[in-house]
Formats: structure tokens, C-alpha cells, sequence
């Protein structure tokens, strides 16, 4: 079988060592679900192979306990939205909205038809469809072209009439036709070749990369805070088979080279449950304070460090953290985000996770109908000792599904009169 082929290697002799380190570092690699079909397959194929007893060690069930390493986006809008005081009939218009969303992220369903299929008014069905496009990232739910560059701009701090009028002349925009794209648009030519000059930025297909490439992350570790406080890091049981060589296997030749290749094998994955658990061991006390709850921020880290540590290679690290994740008190995460840069790649400095809750709490502060612009976040971090950029602050914000200021503040100013999030 094809998925059995790539868990061993056919090297002779005096390649063994060489070929047994290729092998264990093959299946360190692998993510734990797409390892698991594969051992599963193996047993079917090599009759030396037999399924043992789960391990002692580790802990839980893995059965049920997944994560997706890339959001698709409607499971990533409809967390959004769940944030958002909407009246139920609208909420149920959005979320009907976001799961007609083709792969550019576009609508291509009216909205009688949404209004139809969700049971509510045109209307209601209008303040969903406003909802949803609200969301990041820019763009979403945009019915053509035109509407979809017109969502981002006003995103990007421009008038929503503007950005209207503007992208409405989208052909004489990019043909540098000013005379004609004035007359049409109503606005004037300076204004018109600086929306111009921001269009390759701009993006047609905003939900692009997004549902295709998610995959279900297994978790291969966990980490619990014990009762005194100490951190116990562990294999999660459940998640793979567990291998043995078949109790019954006769001893007489003829099953000699299944035999060498189960043992290798099962060394393997010996060796990626072993390497996992060091790294995770180091990862987990470099941030023991953000997982006990002591700080509210990840500690910048490189894998290099790690690798230091541990007398590893750095690619060893890399195939031990790529595509796994790991079971916290904050919930099942990539390992690889236990791993944040620092904000200017030096390795001093704040990390960027540490930056982005900054940037949360102090939106999070808000008071009123006063919001913080980008530009006013970043001269705060900067009063704080945190050189950052505005776009920097942008580009954050929208990791973290947080909308605009000009967003913010239209929604606190509609919340103060009872009404609903509106789109542009």
C-alpha cells in the first residue's frame, strides 16, 4: 500500500544506521492523524506487526480532542459573530450567509434567497449580510468585484461613500481614465489616484487559503498544572496505535524481512515519542508562567534554543514541532505557537504575543464612543518602550478578528441607541 510504503525505507547492510535515522526522523515528521492512518495500514500489510496495549504513560483519550491547524472561513466568521449583539433572526441570517460563501469568499446567493433560507425578512437578511461583512478579513461576503475592493478600503480607514463611488468606476481607476472616472464617481482626481495607488494591496479573493488547507491537528501532548503548582507534560494517550511485534510470529526465515522492518518501525516510533516529549518538556518550561496562569503573555522563543538545550539539531526541533500540537489549561495549540518571535527579530524585546494582548486590553479598555485609532495604539506602545509600526498594529489587530476603529466606533455608537452593527 502506498501509505504503508512511506513509513520504511529499503536500504541494506551497512546503510542500516543511516537508514533507521531516516526513518525516525520521517516519522517524527509526520501529524499525528495523518501517522495514524498510516500505522494502521502498515499493520494490515506486514504480519509482523500487532496491536499492544495503549501505554501507561500520558494522559487521556485523544479520541475526540482536535484542532483545525487553518481556520476554514466560515468557522472563523461565525466565531466572530458570536461576539456581536445581534437579534436572533439577524445572527441566523449572518451564519446562513457565511456557509453560502464560495472559496473566493464571495456571495453568490441573493438575498431573498438568504432571507428564504433562514426564515427572516429581507431586512434582517440585509443587517446579516452588513454583519458578516464587518468580519475579517476585508472583503468577505462581497457580492462583486466592485463591492469586495470598496469593503476592504473602508477597512482601511477610507468613507464608505468614497470607496463606493470609487470602486463603481474600477475599470477607468485602473486605466488611469481620471477625467472620466470624476465625472462618474463624483470625485475629484487627487482623490481618485490615491484610492489607485492603494488597489494592489487589495485582494479579490479575501477567503482564498482558507477551508482547502485545513487540516485536523491531532494532539500528540499534553501539559497539566498540577495541584502544587508543577507542570507535567506528557504523551496524549489514544491518538496512535500502539505497535508490538506479533506474539505468534514463526522464527524460521520466512518472515524475516517483515520482521526487520516492523522492529524498525516500532524503534521509530520510540524515537518520535521520546524526542517529542523532551522538546515539549523544554517548550513547556520556557512558559510555565503564561501556562500556569502567572502571565498573560507567551515568552519569545526560537527553536534554535531548544535545539541548544537538548544537544538536538535545530531541524530535529523543527520536524518535532511542525504540524503537532499539544493539550493546555488554555486549550489544544500548534506547538509551534509556544514558539512566538519577538516584535523586531532580534530576540529582544516583547514578543508579538505579548504585543497582541497589549493591543487587545487596550481596546478592550474602550470607554464610551472614544475609540483608539492604529496610529494612536502605536504611539501608546511607543510611550511604553514598544517601537512598532502602525501597520504593525493593523496587521496584529487583524489576527486577533478585532475590526477597525471607525468599525468600533459605529458599532458602540449604534449599541448606545439600542440598533444593530451595520457593514458600509
Amino acid at each position: 500500500m502506498a501509505a504503508a510504503t512511506g513509513l520504511h525505507l529499503k536500504a541494506r547492510g551497512n546503510q542500516r544506521l543511516s537508514r533507521e535515522m531516516m526513518q525516525g526522523m520521517a516519522i517524527l515528521a509526520r501529524p499525528a492523524a495523518t501517522l495514524r492512518a498510516e500505522l494502521e495500514a502498515a499493520m494490515l500489510e506486514n504480519p509482523a506487526l500487532d496491536l499492544a496495549e495503549p501505554m501507561s504513560q500520558g494522559f487521556g483519550d485523544g479520541a475526540t480532542d482536535k484542532i483545525k491547524a487553518d481556520p476554514d472561513l466560515g468557522s472563523l466568521l461565525r466565531d466572530q459573530l458570536r461576539l456581536e449583539r445581534l437579534s436572533p433572526a439577524v445572527l441566523r441570517a449572518a451564519r446562513t450567509i457565511t456557509w453560502a460563501l464560495d472559496d473566493r469568499g464571495w456571495l453568490d446567493m441573493d438575498l431573498a434567497e438568504i432571507a428564504t433560507l433562514a426564515a427572516t425578512s429581507p431586512e434582517e437578511a440585509a443587517a446579516g449580510l452588513a454583519a458578516v461583512q464587518a468580519c475579517q478579513p476585508a472583503g468577505v461576503a462581497a457580492r462583486d468585484l466592485p463591492e469586495c475592493l470598496a469593503l476592504q478600503l473602508v477597512a482601511g480607514g477610507e468613507d464608505p461613500t468614497v470607496a463606493r463611488a470609487a470602486a463603481a468606476c474600477l475599470p477607468d481607476l485602473v486605466a488611469g481614465h481620471w477625467k472620466r472616472a470624476s465625472d462618474t464617481s463624483g470625485l475629484d482626481t487627487a482623490t481618485l489616484k490615491r484610492l489607485a495607488a492603494l488597489l494592489p494591496a487589495l485582494t479579490a479573493a479575501p477567503g482564498a487559503g482558507f477551508g482547502a488547507a485545513a487540516r485536523a491537528l491531532l494532539p500528540d501532548l499534553v501539559v497539566r498544572v498540577e495541584a502544587d503548582g508543577t507542570l507535567t507534560v506528557g504523551l496524549k494517550r489514544g491518538v496512535l496505535p500502539n505497535l508490538r511485534l506479533h506474539p505468534g510470529l514463526p522464527d524460521d526465515g520466512r518472515l524475516a524481512e517483515a520482521r526487520r522492518e516492523a522492529e524498525g518501525l516500532i524503534r521509530a516510533l520510540s524515537f518520535r515519542r521520546s524526542t517529542l516529549l523532551r522538546v515539549g518538556a523544554a517548550v513547556v518550561e520556557h512558559q510555565r508562567a503564561w501556562l500556569t496562569g502567572a502571565s498573560d503573555a507567551l515568552v519569545p522563543l526560537e527553536r534554535q534554543t531548544v535545539a541548544a538545550e537538548l544537544g538536538l539539531h535545530p531541524s530535529t526541533v523543527g520536524r518535532a514541532v511542525q504540524d503537532k500540537a499539544i493539550d493546555t489549561p488554555h486549550g489544544v495549540m500548534p506547538l509551534s505557537a509556544l514558539f512566538p518571535g519577538t516584535l523586531d527579530r532580534t530576540g529582544d524585546g516583547p514578543s508579538v504575543h505579548a504585543v497582541q494582548q497589549r493591543i487587545a486590553r487596550l481596546i478592550a479598555a474602550e470607554t464610551g464612543g472614544r475609540v483608539l485609532s492604529d496610529s494612536e495604539i502605536a504611539a501608546r506602545l511607543s510611550e511604553e518602550g514598544v517601537d512598532i509600526a502602525r501597520r504593525t498594529v493593523a496587521k496584529y489587530r487583524g489576527c486577533l478578528s478585532i475590526p477597525p476603529s471607525h468599525v468600533r466606533k459605529r458599532r458602540k455608537a449604534l449599541r448606545s441607541l439600542g440598533g444593530e452593527p451595520v457593514g458600509v
